[in-house]
């Protein structure tokens, strides 16, 4: 995401509203320039990344970490790693 372009496209009109689960440079830091916008701020909204996770994905999600959680505890390979590291694994 280009911070300076949606501030841009924000203010002058090409874009009327933005919503955000997600900012270019993480962990958010008070100084990032789309949290100092006040001409701009009644546009914006900011959600977490759990933000639009509904009641069945949270179980889903949950029940797969269970599932890795028993496999783990009876020497089984985990399923849908993203970065296996070689030394655990």
């Amino acid at each position: 995401m280009d911070d300076d372009a949606l501030i841009q496209a924000l203010m002058s009109g090409r874009l009327s509203m933005a919503g955000l689960d997600t900012l270019d440079r993480e962990p958010v830091q008070k100084d990032h320039p789309l949290l100092s916008q006040p001409a701009i701020a009644d546009r914006l909204l900011f959600t977490p990344h759990i933000g639009g996770i509904t009641a069945s994905s949270f179980r889903r999600g949950y029940a797969m970490i269970w599932e890795n959680l028993e496999r783990l505890s009876d020497g089984k390979p985990l399923l849908r790693v993203v970065n296996r590291p070689k030394s655990l694994f």
